[in-house]
């Protein structure tokens, strides 16, 4: 169901955020399966954490300050369960399989790349351009993440 209000679209921006705590567990099982890229894969973490921490404060203000916010384009509920479905399936993938860290480095590129991760900035409107400012912020850093990804894996390639 595409977000058509406020209250829909918090719900949405919940997944959201649930979103970024499932990748940050992703990057966190990576740091434990891959110490020798522990560091690496810790900050990879730590910025996803950092993301759900920016979209419950967001979340929080659509409820506080609803006037200054207006729905955007909606992912719709059913794309970012199956999306949040898959991170999880691809955390579990990484106890039970025997893959390397180029695998692991190949399934957060492919996440990090999803139209989830690259539009959050068009999920919500709004008049203040500190809460526009800190998505955009999320984007930028996911798109940062992206290439640290390809560096990481270009190093091991070597």
């Amino acid at each position: 169901m595409a977000a058509s209000t406020l209250e829909e679209l918090r719900k949405e921006m919940d997944v959201m955020i649930e979103i970024e705590k499932s990748l940050s567990a992703f990057y966190d099982k990576c740091a434990d399966l891959f110490p020798e890229g522990g560091e690496f894969w810790s900050d990879m973490a730590r910025d996803e954490q950092h993301h759900a921490d920016v979209l419950r404060i967001l979340a929080k203000a659509t409820l506080k300050r609803a006037r200054h916010f207006e729905v955007g384009k909606s992912f719709g509920s059913g794309s970012l369960a199956t999306f949040l479905n898959q991170i999880t399936a691809n955390r579990d993938r990484l106890g039970s399989d025997p893959l390397k860290e180029r695998d692991a480095l190949m399934i957060a590129y492919h996440m990090e790349g999803t139209l989830v991760e690259q539009k959050y900035t068009e999920v919500l409107r709004t008049d203040k351009p500190e809460y526009m400012e800190a998505l955009e912020k999320v984007v930028d850093e996911t798109k940062i993440h992206k290439k640290k990804l390809v560096t990481r894996m270009k190093l091991l390639k070597k």
